[in-house]
């Protein structure tokens, strides 16, 4: 019997210890949360007769290609266009078959074209860009007089957004109409409405967006608008409200989980982030068919991040080496060849991926278990190599460092167990697809890193991280610190060209896993716009204040004010809400262990003040703004509140991000047996719910799941598999 000698003694090791800050999260109030059986149910029917409103709505709207295109539009943007998937897909193939004939025949202005262009590709359908030719002068500029329609600017500019290689008047447009947009905002005649939408739109166009951040902020935007479908916007609001009631249960079997694995206290060096991973699962899919999809990423997106922050700076390289080997063997019998600290963490894995196999070999998927723990083994060969580089001091070329750095982000993982909870779309036929590294899945991966390398690499090179991008393009190049971000952008900005490209038909791949590879976009998009979000959580609650009702109140100074802080580019969005919630205690930051927050204190009706632009209740504590909404439901304002006691543009703020999502579809057979674990209720989903749209998450390097780390052996031809 071959024998394996354990690294040398823990005691003996100088290890590096990172400074992360402890969860800002009370898990106890998360653990406790009970799903309410007859408020879903209140949910659900008064939503029924909206939804039949909407539905013939949607279905007279198509007299007019105009009014029907800007209908499913509005119904993507308010994030219940799922409810009329087949509809939708039925109306958008007859626009395609005849927006040639239409726009020939019409005379359509600047807003209704981009509409209309921006729209069908969105949903996969290839517009010719040639349609933005009449907008140009003879010199081939566009007309200064089109500088004035600034609602039709905004559309042009939302439209740039879906373009694809070689379409420069695509790009021509977005150099045109980001400064009018700019400039436009100081313009006191337009809309409320309207300037917030530019605002928005100016931070991250909508198709960059993820789906359900963007449905809770238009939800803001639609109900200023002029003259907003009342019904409409009341059957949103309502089934925010529904999913987010299901997001709550999901995310408090999560927690038990967490806290039950004991981790926190066994791995003190990691960052402890099972909140944050759950709003990086739910930006994949948020639809409630995806209950499944969304719990399986968020476990294996956990211990991608214990063993990218075990890899990063804790283990020495003899125990990574040890590590990577007992993991290629995925046996009980090979624990004992590691240090006491990753018996633990490798315990919990051979947990999970038998979790996994019992719920997939359930439904005759066993190879979901299967392709799942393979994509991790490629991913603790990208940390192994990083860990190399690090320990040699090497600085790779920018290819070598792309290769490996694409698997390292974490997203071959993240996909891999997106597959698990998409029963109806994701066989054996998919995975071989994703283990070939499709463009799409290169693209999304390479964009993600790089995004990530762009805000994060001067506090990881200060840790004695292996090199980033930026460092590996500055020394290959010989250019400056600048000048390296700028190519590295536009490497990003090429990436969602293919990301683009490869979403249109036809095309053999199901829509819901193109969704999810391009959701996977968008939430980099979303997080590391100007910081990285996720090490240092505390900026996150910037980002997700936005939920906040009129009783919770914004993060802490001293949240925001230490690590990273997102130069005020994410402010609360309070809107009026009949719930209240209870005040939470402010974080301490000093504490070594998770924070526990008290659920009860002691309501008060407060007066409103100002707060660095940022609005908060007097009298209630400063909190962390995203447990109260998880805890105690948000509700976004009922009808009879729309219209009544708008705050201006200031006071609202720029309403950018947003957490919300989710639903379970077996929820009374969920309350019984717990939505994970061995042998508990099977997870199906009901049928595709968007005609070909959003889509998945990101993890990384600083970010949610991974990070670049070291590893001692070169990487294999493929990005997320090895091949066979």
């Amino acid at each position: 019997m071959q024998t394996h000698s354990q690294p040398k003694a823990e005691q003996n090791v100088c290890r590096c210890v990172p400074n992360f800050p402890p969860t800002l999260w009370g898990y106890n109030s998360f653990a406790s949360f009970s799903f309410s059986d007859s408020e879903y149910e209140s949910y659900t029917k008064k939503g029924e007769s909206l939804k039949e409103k909407v539905r013939d709505m949607l279905m007279a709207s198509t007299k007019n290609i105009i009014q029907n295109i800007e209908l499913i539009d509005t119904l993507r943007r308010l994030g219940v266009s799922y409810h009329f998937e087949m509809e939708i897909e039925e109306q958008l193939n007859h626009i395609f078959y005849v927006v040639s004939k239409f726009l020939n025949d019409n005379d359509c202005d600047l807003y209704s074209i981009a509409l209309l262009f921006r729209v069908l590709r969105q949903h996969g359908y290839k517009i010719s860009c040639d349609v933005f030719n009449k907008f140009k002068d003879k010199d081939g500029n566009f007309q200064k007089a089109i500088s004035n329609d600034v609602k039709g600017i905004l559309s042009l500019y939302e439209a740039s957004s879906v373009s694809v290689h070689g379409e420069d008047i695509l790009d021509e447009a977005l150099a045109f109409t980001k400064p009018i947009l700019e400039s436009s905002l100081a313009m006191q005649s337009i809309p409320h409405h309207l300037a917030q939408h530019i605002r928005n739109a100016l931070i991250l166009s909508f198709h960059k967006g993820v789906p359900r951040v963007e449905a809770r902020q238009y939800i803001s935007v639609y109900e200023e608008d002029e003259s907003p479908n009342q019904p409409l916007l009341e059957f949103a609001k309502l089934d925010f409200n529904r999913v987010q009631l299901l997001h709550r249960q999901e995310l408090g079997e999560l927690v038990r989980w967490w806290k039950d694995s004991n981790l926190v206290e066994k791995l003190p060096y990691a960052r402890d982030r099972i909140v944050e991973l759950y709003f990086w699962a739910c930006s994949m899919q948020s639809e409630p068919h995806f209950a499944l999809l969304r719990l399986m990423v968020t476990k294996y997106l956990m211990m991608a991040s214990l063993s990218d922050d075990t890899y990063d700076t804790y283990a020495t390289m003899e125990e990574i080496i040890a590590f990577s080997d007992a993991f290629e063997r995925c046996n009980i019998s090979a624990i004992d060849q590691l240090p006491d600290y990753m018996k633990d963490l490798y315990k919990t894995f051979l947990d999970l991926f038998e979790e996994t196999s019992n719920i997939v070999c359930k439904e005759g998927r066993s190879y979901c278990a299967y392709y799942t723990k393979e994509a991790f083994k490629e991913l603790l060969r990208a940390y192994r190599m990083e860990a190399k580089w690090s320990n040699d001091g090497y600085v790779p070329t920018f290819g070598e460092y792309l290769h490996n750095g694409a698997t390292s982000s974490g997203y071959g993982v993240a996909a891999a167990a997106c597959f698990v909870g998409m029963e109806k779309f994701a066989g054996i036929k998919e995975y071989e697809w994703l283990k070939a590294n499709p463009k799409i899945a290169n693209a999304v991966m390479i964009s993600g890193r790089l995004l990530n390398d762009i805000v994060s690499h001067e506090d990881e090179q200060k840790k004695g991280d292996c090199a980033s991008g930026v460092e590996c393009y500055k020394k290959e190049y010989g250019v400056t610190e600048e000048m390296a971000v700028e190519e590295i952008l536009k490497i990003c900005g090429n990436a969602w060209k293919d990301i683009n490209e490869e979403c249109m038909r036809p095309n053999s791949t199901p829509r819901p896993i193109l969704e999810c590879l391009v959701n996977i976009a968008r939430s980099s998009e979303l997080i590391y716009r100007e910081t990285d979000l996720f090490p240092f959580s505390s900026p996150l609650l910037l980002l997700l204040s936005s939920l906040s009702g009129r009783g919770s109140t914004n993060p802490p100074p001293s949240a925001v004010s230490d690590h990273h802080t997102t130069q005020g580019r994410w402010r609360s969005a309070s809107l009026e809400s009949p719930v209240r919630f209870p005040a939470f205690p402010r974080p301490d930051r000093t504490s070594s262990g998770a924070i526990e927050a008290a659920s009860t204190a002691q309501q008060r009706t407060p007066a409103k003040s100002r707060d660095s632009g940022n609005e908060r209740l007097e009298g209630e504590s400063q909190t962390t703004p995203f447990l109260p909404v998880i805890t105690s439901l948000q509700t976004i304002p009922a009808m009879e509140h729309v219209g009544k006691n708008r705050k201006s543009s200031d006071e609202r703020g720029d309403c950018r991000a947003h957490f919300g999502h989710l639903e379970n579809q077996s929820r009374k057979t969920n309350a019984k047996n717990g939505l994970l674990g061995k042998n508990r209720a099977r997870w199906r989903g009901e049928r595709s719910v968007l005609s070909g749209q959003d889509f998945p998450a990101t993890v990384h390097g600083g970010g949610p799941v991974t990070g670049r780390r070291h590893s001692g052996e070169a990487p294999r031809d493929r990005i997320l598999f090895s091949p066979r």
